[in-house]
């Protein structure tokens, strides 16, 4: 689920009701974030930041999140400045929804778990329908119906035993017939996975394809993916191939991934390596750690490149900096073999135990191997039947 798609249509629509003093600067620097011109969006900041001076907070808050989800790192992402807009306007509920962010993520400040809860606690007591006063209530539109979805839906929001996926199709069941999209998609997750309703990939295919014909770029994928692994439809490659182009075109990176997965492995294409890291290239430029990886894999095998253990620790090491467990482990196999990089047991430990602490069994092996063998540690047979257990 992309929730930076989530909260930018959400918020937009919100801020597009702004009225009052510094209403107009608001609603122009809404029009100018609608656009993809780094341009125009560091000129609807200018805007955001006016209004928030002539004391209207809906510019206070939306100069916040545009620190906080519009700019780009290295290009005046900054979320101290983020959080000190979200905190001018403590009434706002979807701000109390930024801040929970932050400070679960530890961003512009330190991280704190059960801050990060209290704050979308009460935005979501905020948000319900019956607390909203007539005014509210005529901006609490689709995309608000929607974001009521997420908030029982992801455990990390209010808390695991806060997750009610029956709540959260309900809700987005009423953003669907608002002609909601993401919603649309979302719903079709919980078919898929089988969240609160019994697994149908039909029915998953069928809200997925009307999510698709709006135009969702993540619906088109995860057709193909129903597709690639021949879930509630015959198995088809070439049918998968067809609809990650369709999102590709629209700048979904895991289709990019995807495509570069296909041309790896030879699945209804020619195999092709130089495609495929072509394709995996497009994806990690948008941020896609799972692309990172294969390109390292990809230098680690010499697979359509010249072996190049160096570049292939470059890239895994890039993919473990957004927090993917698969790269750590990799990274702790070419200190444990001595690939690359001078023979280190420590730190091949060191990177292993960072990939299993994110559940990645491969690591958690690998560590009760090192056990096992007495490489880097004491060996400890109690100590790798313990991990290997895991």
């Amino acid at each position: 689920m992309k929730l930076r798609a989530i909260f930018l249509t959400l918020l937009l629509s919100l801020c597009l009701a702004a009225c009052g003093k510094g209403g107009k600067l608001v609603e122009e620097g809404v029009e100018l974030i609608r656009t993809e011109d780094v341009a125009n969006h560091e000129k609807a900041l200018a805007c955001f930041e006016e209004a928030d001076e002539a004391g209207n907070l809906d510019g206070s808050f939306m100069a916040g999140y545009t620190y906080d989800w519009i700019l780009e790192a290295g290009a005046g992402q900054d979320f101290e400045k983020a959080r000190g807009y979200y905190e001018k306007s403590p009434d706002n509920p979807y701000a109390k929804i930024c801040l929970a962010f932050l400070y679960k993520n530890g961003q512009g400040v330190e991280a704190d778990e059960e801050k990060a809860k209290e704050y979308m606690k009460a935005a979501y007591d905020e948000l319900m329908p019956d607390k909203l006063t007539e005014a509210e209530s005529k901006i609490y539109n689709a995309e608000a119906l929607m974001l009521n979805g997420v908030l029982f839906a992801i455990p990390d929001l209010l808390g695991e035993e806060s997750v009610d996926y029956a709540k959260a199709l309900e809700w987005w069941e009423k953003s669907a017939e608002l002609g909601n999209a993401t919603a649309m998609n979302n719903i079709g997750n919980l078919y898929y996975r089988g969240n609160g309703v019994e697994q149908d990939y039909a029915k998953a295919l069928e809200w997925y394809e009307k999510s698709a014909e709006l135009g969702n770029a993540t619906a088109m994928t995860n057709i193909g993916n129903l597709y690639y692994d021949g879930y509630g439809v015959e198995q088809d490659y070439a049918k998968a191939l067809e609809w990650y182009e369709k999102s590709a075109e629209l700048g979904n990176d895991w289709a990019m991934n995807n495509i570069g997965n296909l041309y790896y492995n030879g699945n209804g294409v020619t195999q092709d390596y130089a495609k495929a890291l072509e394709w995996y290239e497009k994806s990690a430029e948008l941020g896609n750690a799972v692309a990172m990886n294969s390109i390292g894999n990809l230098y680690y095998r010499g697979n359509g490149v010249t072996q190049d253990y160096a570049k292939a620790k470059e890239w895994w090491e890039k993919a473990a900096e957004l927090g993917y467990a698969n790269a750590m482990n990799n990274i702790g196999a070419m200190y444990y073999e001595g690939y690359g990089v001078e023979q280190d047991y420590a730190k091949a430990m060191e990177w292993y135990e960072k990939a299993a602490e994110l559940g990645n069994a491969n690591a958690m092996n690998n560590i009760g191997a090192m056990y096992y063998e007495g490489y880097g540690v004491e060996q400890d047979y109690a100590g790798a039947m313990e991990w290997w257990e895991k």
